[in-house]
Parts: structure tokens; C-alpha cells; sequence
């Protein structure tokens, strides 16, 4: 091999050098740039999903604070309930007691005032009861499901055409 043909294939050699070294740039440059794009994109996404993590942790700290001034304004309120002193009216069933229309009227004015439950009122009943009239509920009891139901049966057994004669009263 002469010394031409060394130097050819030196300066091909260094071309093909050249330009493999050219595309491995372009390459390079080119996953640079994916590279670039890519981050950039999934750095706008985390940005997206921050915000909407931030929208919902405010509007879950706002339903919180909401929920905690309810609960406040609840305990405030239940604290202010009961305050009221009454004693629960009794009926003894014999002529002696208030009129059974006035019982009934002061029985719902204490369950108004106490804040009594609907399902709790014929339990309270059974305790506003005494002598015969208690012992008429205690028979009655379980044919009842509610206080309306007692109101009703109640005012047949203690104020009928017999007890509003015997009590003088016209209605």
C-alpha cells in the first residue's frame, strides 16, 4: 500500500469519522429535544393535577370549616335546649285531677319545651301516668305504636259524654 492509498483511506476514514460523529450529534440532539418535550409535558401535567388537588383539598377545608361551625352552632343550640324548667304534668285518672284536655295540653306543652322525640312521647306518657290511669295504660301499651294513638285513646277513655257530664263541662 503506497503512500496515496494510506492517505485516501485516512481521509475517508476521517470523513466516515466526521460524519458519524455528525449524525450521533443530530441524534443526540434529537433525544435532547424528546427529552425536553416530554419533561415539559409532564411537568404541565403535575402542574394540572397540583392545581385540581389544591381546588379540591380548599373546597374540602371550606366544607370542613362549614361542617365544623354547623357542629358548633348544633352543640350552641343543644346547649340551649332544656333550659327551661318545667315538671312533667301527672294524671291520676279520678276526679281529682286537672281536666284530661288540660293534661293533654300541658303534656305537649312539656314535650315542646323538652324537645321530647316523637318515638320518645309514649315512653314520657308512661310516666305522666298514676294509680287508675296508669294502670288503663298498662293495659292499652301494646296496642299503641305512637302519642297520637294515646292522644286518641285517651281522650275517648277520659273525656267522654260520661266524664264531661260528671265534670260539669259542655262541649
Amino acid at each position: 500500500m503506497g503512500p496515496r492509498r494510506k492517505s485516501v483511506i485516512e481521509d475517508e476514514l476521517r470523513e466516515f469519522k466526521l460524519e458519524i460523529e455528525q449524525k450521533w450529534q443530530q441524534y443526540m440532539n434529537q433525544i435532547k429535544q424528546e427529552i425536553k418535550t416530554i419533561k415539559e409535558d409532564y411537568q404541565e401535567r403535575i402542574r394540572t393535577v397540583e392545581n385540581e388537588y389544591k381546588e379540591k383539598l380548599t373546597e374540602i377545608e371550606k366544607n370542613c370549616a362549614s361542617a365544623q361551625k354547623y357542629a358548633s352552632n348544633c352543640v350552641q343550640q343543644q346547649n340551649t335546649f332544656h333550659t327551661t324548667e318545667i315538671t312533667k304534668p301527672v294524671f291520676f285518672g279520678n276526679n281529682k285531677d286537672m281536666q284530661p284536655i288540660d293534661f293533654i295540653n300541658r303534656l305537649e306543652e312539656y314535650f315542646a319545651i323538652k324537645q321530647i322525640y316523637v318515638d320518645e312521647k309514649i315512653i314520657v306518657v308512661g310516666d305522666c301516668l298514676r294509680s287508675t290511669a296508669h294502670n288503663w295504660f298498662s293495659t292499652i301499651r301494646f296496642q299503641l305504636s305512637n302519642y297520637e294513638e294515646f292522644k286518641k285513646a285517651f281522650i275517648d277513655e277520659y273525656w267522654s259524654e260520661r266524664y264531661r257530664f260528671k265534670y260539669g263541662v259542655n262541649v
